[in-house]
């Protein structure tokens, strides 16, 4: 993971025409929050996006958030959000 950001529950599940997506947000540290400029959030974006296809095998977008804008669970966390139609 980045020195700048950190991972927030829940990934987003969709679907996109035929294929399913993935989504994962992904909040800017609180300490880097003013520092981290556009292009840094880029290529943390980008960086993730690398990581996760190189150890898990699949594409996924990357979402960069504020610090403290993904709202923290209550009890026990949903971590995935199914959208996909049934």
């Amino acid at each position: 993971m980045s020195k700048l950001a950190r991972a927030a529950l829940p990934a987003e599940v969709s679907r996109e025409g035929h294929l399913d997506s993935m989504a994962v947000n992904v909040e800017i540290k609180p300490e880097h929050a003013t520092a981290a400029a556009t292009a840094e959030e880029e290529y943390v974006s980008h960086d993730l996006q690398y990581h996760i296809k190189s150890y898990v095998g699949i594409s996924i977008r990357v979402e960069i958030k504020a610090a403290g804008a993904i709202e923290r669970s209550v009890g026990k966390p949903k971590r995935v959000i199914d959208t996909r139609p049934k």
